[in-house]
């Protein structure tokens, strides 16, 4: 399983590293008893050679016979464990022996060489030689140190051979077992099981032994199959819903996209647009398909109305209310007013509330909007300005900007005071003015490291960065500024920006 720790790997290691470690100490025991027994074999060998020795060498060592001593001597040293044989007078002085070098056996003379080489060896043994109950000498044993050292490297060869073997061997036919009997099914049952989270459904396990793992597999087998056919009528259901609420939904959209060619028809005729303003630019972006935003224009005895309008909510609902909000401004220049942009707001707050019962406390409803309205006097040299809460910015030619701010008093809404007075703004229509109006979903709208809404301020600077730019080419740069502000936040509201300068008298 890569990527993951296998429990089945695990135990397989572990028995593997368990049976190694049993063997090891198995064999290290044997290997230590072999290494005692070496010992004790050595000692009884010179123990042996000192009785025989010190039997055999009584009588000769008592006549003076120093040729029978030295060929009982050579009869013993044919043994390689033996390194040296010294025999010994009564007062310490050697009497005969003989030491084993490279070259063979020599008679040992008492040198320095020998001393030294007999310094290396193991003294084994060492006794009193008696004849008759009277002392006559001693009798040395020294065994090979060389000699034992090689036969104990033997066993170890011999230990670490049998270690690695039996090792190798019960590793093997373990570890076959393991992978045979547990791991190749358990791991076929995790592939399965994998698979299948993979939404593979028809994943099944196909080793079904006679045992736990085979019981499981076909439990697996058995889940799989029930989950596959609730899959399969479920998937049923849901392509039979699908299609439904498909056909419903194009239903829903067929009518939404008439009501945004309904929407788009109210809207100012670009041609009049041209007509009266020297330039102009509009962006216009509903949040969705249609939106509760939305800009109108009125013309009336050589003066022109224009107003940007932002209603309560967006989508459907507040399309309605665009709807509404248009049919009453229509109905209040026709039939009520046409000269005074703070008159018409007046009139509109209370139609609106009116016309949707927002007069009354207990109604459900709280729907309203926000508007700001200019009237165009090109005779008088003058513009008038009233808004509700939307502020009209103003450029003069030489770029510096002034901010008319509108009443705080939303229209329509429960709690907007139904006699309100909206305040009149008289601006001289200057030679080189622009006016710039927008909706707060294009203030509001935050973006990428801007948690913040664009603003007032930041608006400002994007006019002043478009002073260079004939008003009529604006759209293009004020649709690049607000990508850019957003990044990669969508867009929060409805939007709606428009910016136009006055054709001058003639």
């Amino acid at each position: 399983m890569k990527g993951s720790q296998s429990i089945v790997r695990t135990v397989v290691i572990g028995t593997l590293l368990a049976i190694f470690v049993t063997t090891a100490v198995a064999n290290l025991i044997m290997y230590l008893v072999d290494v005692s027994l070496l010992r004790q074999d050595m000692h009884e060998l010179a123990a042996n050679v000192v009785r025989r020795l010190e039997f055999g060498v009584q009588k000769p060592l008592w006549d003076f016979d120093r040729q029978q001593v030295e060929t009982l001597i050579r009869l013993e040293m044919g043994q390689k464990d033996l390194l040296a044989v010294v025999v010994r007078e009564t007062n310490g002085n050697m009497y005969t022996g003989f030491v084993r070098s490279r070259g063979g056996m020599h008679p040992y003379t008492n040198d320095s060489l020998q001393k030294a080489g007999l310094q290396d060896a193991l003294l084994a043994d060492r006794r009193e030689i008696r004849y008759q109950d009277v002392g006559i000498g001693q009798i040395e044993v020294h065994l090979s140190r060389e000699h034992h050292e090689a036969r104990t490297e033997r066993l170890l060869l011999r230990f670490l051979l049998q270690l690695l073997a039996i090792s190798a061997a019960i590793s093997f036919v373990v570890g076959y077992l393991l992978r045979r009997l547990l791991y190749q099914p358990l791991y076929e049952l995790i592939t399965a099981v994998r698979r299948f989270g993979e939404r593979d459904l028809a994943a099944r396990v196909t080793d079904m032994r006679d045992n736990e793992l085979g019981e499981l597999g076909r439990s697996f087998n058995t889940m799989a199959v029930i989950i596959q056919t609730y899959n399969q009528q479920l998937e049923q259901i849901v392509a039979e819903r699908t299609r439904e609420l498909t056909d419903k939904n194009e239903k829903i959209l067929e009518s939404i996209r008439y009501a945004m060619r309904l929407q788009e028809s109210i809207l100012p005729d670009p041609e009049m647009l041209r007509r009266f303003f020297s330039g102009y630019f509009v962006l216009w972006r509903p949040k969705d398909l249609v939106g509760g935003d939305f800009y109108w224009s009125h013309e009336t005895g050589g003066n022109h109305l224009l107003a940007v309008v932002d209603c309560t909510g967006h989508g459907v609902p507040g399309a309605l209310m665009t709807m509404t909000v248009n049919a009453l401004l229509n109905h209040i220049i026709e039939d009520i007013c046409c000269d005074d942009p703070a008159l018409i707001l007046r009139q509109l707050n209370m139609l609106l509330k009116k016309t949707l019962h927002q007069e009354h406390q207990e109604t459900y409803i709280d729907d309203g909007l926000e508007i700001g309205l200019c009237l165009v006097r090109p005779a008088a040299g003058e513009m008038l300005y009233a808004g509700s809460k939307l502020a009209l910015l103003v450029q003069s030619g030489d770029g510096a900007i002034r901010i008319i701010r509108g009443d705080r008093q939303a229209i329509g809404y429960k709690r907007s005071r139904l006699e309100y007075p909206y305040t009149r703004h008289r601006i001289p229509l200057l030679p080189g003015l622009r006016f710039y109006l927008a909706s707060d979903g294009f203030l509001d709208q935050n973006g990428t490291g801007h948690p913040f809404g664009i603003g007032l301020k930041t608006f400002q600077q994007f006019v002043e960065a478009a002073v260079s730019i004939p008003i009529e080419e604006q759209g293009p740069y004020f649709e690049e500024a607000l990508r850019a502000w957003m990044g990669s936040e969508i867009q929060r509201d409805d939007i709606t920006l428009i910016g136009f300068a006055v054709r001058d008298s003639e």
